[in-house]
């Protein structure tokens, strides 16, 4: 079965990610020593063509929609499409073939250094074209164990007069923003993994059915812009339902608004809120 060009020695390699969030969106680019470049799933064919001549990047998994917006540029940048989900047609190789390859004959054995790259994500662009942020290894880690550790410290800080912390037991993270943008991947995807939480994900955000996995699948943490937690609290007062297992309500990707704060509190007084 042939390869994308020079997937057998992918140490140092920029390899793009154009997908909605699926589970295989952080599956082995970062394990085998390449650097995985995230795109957002919203940019168009044009905006594409700028984040893959910003990153340098050349083979690129990508979804139906996405791989249909690379195709005007695909030949004349020198791209190769993995395709994934509803991408796997028309490719010449796509992610089924791959992970198969990879099952029988393993995946490649690097030595990756703290300070090596990990991943390029991109800014929003408010003010121009959006920048790619380099991220190390050591970074991204440093990160994630800094928030676990404040699980370890919260009760050690606690005042003694205050009701007791209740015990994490298991974790169940909810994902809910784009895995393109650091709110998804650090502190839910990532930060799940490392604590050993049960990662959950939406299709597509809908509060409604946000509430029902919630419950059906006892979600402890969710992390979201404000306006999700708006709508989250405006599902729950309407159909007049609790959601017992939500212990973080955490906020990202904008400032929450000081008021909403107080509301969150008295919908879901046994979370703790995140006021940014």
């Amino acid at each position: 079965m042939p390869c994308p060009k020079g997937w057998g020695s992918v140490q140092g390699d920029h390899v793009g990610l154009a997908m909605r969030n699926y589970p295989e969106l952080m599956i082995a680019i970062a394990s085998i020593g390449a650097v995985a470049v995230p795109f957002n799933a919203w940019w168009t064919s044009a905006e594409l063509q700028y984040g893959f001549e910003d990153s340098r990047v050349k083979t690129v998994f990508a979804d139906g929609p996405r791989g249909k917006a690379i195709l005007p540029f695909v030949n004349t940048a020198g791209i190769e499409i993995i395709g994934i989900r509803d991408g796997e047609t028309g490719g010449e190789i796509t992610y089924s073939q791959l992970l198969e390859k990879y099952t029988d004959t393993g995946w490649p054995n690097v030595k990756i250094d703290a300070d090596d790259d990990f991943a390029i994500m991109y800014s929003s662009g408010t003010t121009g074209y959006p920048k790619g942020v380099v991220q190390t290894h050591r970074g991204a880690m440093s990160a994630i164990f800094t928030w676990l550790m404040t699980f370890a410290m919260a009760p050690l800080m606690a005042d003694p007069a205050d009701q007791p912390l209740p015990e994490p037991g298991l974790q169940a993270n909810l994902i809910v923003t784009p895995l393109f943008h650091v709110t998804a991947t650090h502190p839910i995807f990532l930060l799940g993994i490392a604590m050993g939480a049960k990662l959950v994900m939406l299709h597509k955000w809908d509060a409604r059915e946000a509430v029902r996995v919630i419950n059906r699948e006892k979600v402890t943490r969710f992390l979201g812009v404000p306006s999700q937690s708006a709508e989250l609290m405006g599902v729950v007062r309407e159909i007049g339902v609790d959601l017992p297992t939500l212990q973080y309500l955490g906020s990202g990707g904008a400032k929450r608004p000081a008021a909403q704060v107080a509301q969150l509190t008295e919908v879901f007084p046994n979370s703790s809120i995140a006021s940014s």
